[in-house]
């Protein structure tokens, strides 16, 4: 039995649509994709100043396909590309399409569905279609930047190109609906909760990962994961957060992904402290001594590189919360698999006020992609740190 007819699988789909301002138009397409039965909508998040809308729907593998089809049919119908602005990178109406398996199907099957999809899109509709990530047909498309580059605009000239000749569908500049770009690819929570405070973070502790260990989690699809979930700054913040763990050429390299897909962005502003870095004395409590010590022990100049550069000018100077900062160097350590410093930083988490189970969510949340060694390792630690108390 092929996935598209399965019933028995639970698929998600993430149709990524250019419009978040017209909710009269944004109502038509999401309901005719809950007018198929057996899909639910679990969320419709519009945003006026990226003018896109983020729609999640679940169900089996046949009734989300077809679900699929009649949103990007509604949304070529509603939304006229050549008119769009917004703050988003985007080339379609229905700019991105992937699937995520969530029970009772295997990612080659999800692969499978979403390239059905990709070729009903093409051929039932007339719309160019890219395939991406891991449905990508051709290594070069595997990554959305790669694939969205130029975005619409770029659109006439691409697609005349016979390098750019679209997987499924016209090699034809459709001024209307653009082209849809459609891919299956893993979780980046996985699974739906109301998330403890400061853990709506989660996407960016990816990307975090994926600096500290990009053999692992490639680091561009993470950076685009993450903004396909969190606002821009907060994932730029991310990176430079990342540079006294993963060093600065991976920071220095990200930033660059992160201009190429918003050439026109402001780099948030951040604040200027002349304090000592009492974020230090926060993680480390009544232990900053030890820590100091055990610094100066190593190299005289350690300590104040350390607590000066990345506690003071990277961490102290940061917008975000501390408990965020946490979350993100906790991920930064099971990527690099430094069990030392990552039990440290646990227990400086939950000083921060995250709670045992908003962190064991975080474990799990990379329980694909992390070493298990170290994720039992992390799991023990934070255990005994919770029953310490």
């Amino acid at each position: 039995m092929s996935a598209e007819t399965d019933q028995s699988g639970l698929v998600e789909c993430v149709p990524n649509i250019s419009e978040g301002r017209d909710r009269a138009k944004i109502d038509q397409i999401v309901a005719a994709a809950a007018a198929v039965a057996g899909v639910e909508v679990l969320d419709v998040d519009p945003g006026a100043e990226t003018h896109r809308t983020v729609i999640t729907l679940v169900g089996a593998p046949g009734p989300i396909s077809e679900a699929a089809v009649r949103l990007v049919e509604k949304a070529a119908e509603l939304i006229d590309m050549s008119t769009h602005h917004g703050a988003h990178a985007r080339h379609g109406a229905t700019d991105v399409c992937p699937f995520i398996p969530v029970s009772g199907i295997s990612m080659e099957e999800c692969i499978q569905l979403a390239r059905s999809v990709g070729k009903r899109i093409g051929e039932e509709l007339g719309i160019p279609v890219y395939m991406y990530d891991q449905a990508a047909l051709k290594d070069e498309r595997r990554s959305l930047a790669d694939v969205r580059k130029g975005e619409y605009e770029a659109l006439p000239e691409k697609l005349a190109d016979p390098l750019w000749t679209p997987d499924f569908g016209p090699a034809t500049f459709l001024p209307g609906p653009g082209v849809v770009t459609v891919g299956a690819r893993e979780f980046l929570i996985a699974y739906n909760v109301n998330l403890n405070p400061g853990m709506e973070i989660l996407p960016c502790c990816h990307l975090s990962f994926a600096l500290a260990a990009p053999e692992r989690l490639d680091p561009r699809i993470a950076l685009e994961r993450a903004l396909e979930k969190c606002p821009l700054a907060e994932v730029e913040e991310t990176i430079l957060q990342s540079i006294p763990y993963s060093g600065f050429p991976a920071a220095v390299e990200s930033l660059g992904w992160l201009r190429e897909l918003h050439p026109d962005a402001t780099p948030f502003p951040r604040n200027e402290t002349s304090q000592p870095p009492r974020f230090f004395e926060q993680i480390y409590g009544d232990g900053q001594e030890k820590v100091r010590a055990s610094l100066r022990d190593r190299h005289g100049d350690l300590e104040r590189w350390i607590i000066e550069f990345a506690y003071g000018t990277v961490m102290e100077s940061s917008w975000l919360s501390s408990d965020s900062i946490e979350a993100l160097a906790v991920s930064s350590l099971i990527g690099q698999a430094r069990l030392q410093p990552l039990h440290s930083h646990l227990r400086g988490a939950l000083r921060t006020g995250h709670s045992r189970n908003s962190l064991t969510l975080l474990l799990e949340s990379l329980h694909k992609v992390a070493d298990p060694q170290v994720l039992r390792a992390a799991g023990k630690m934070l255990e005994r740190e919770c029953s310490s108390d």
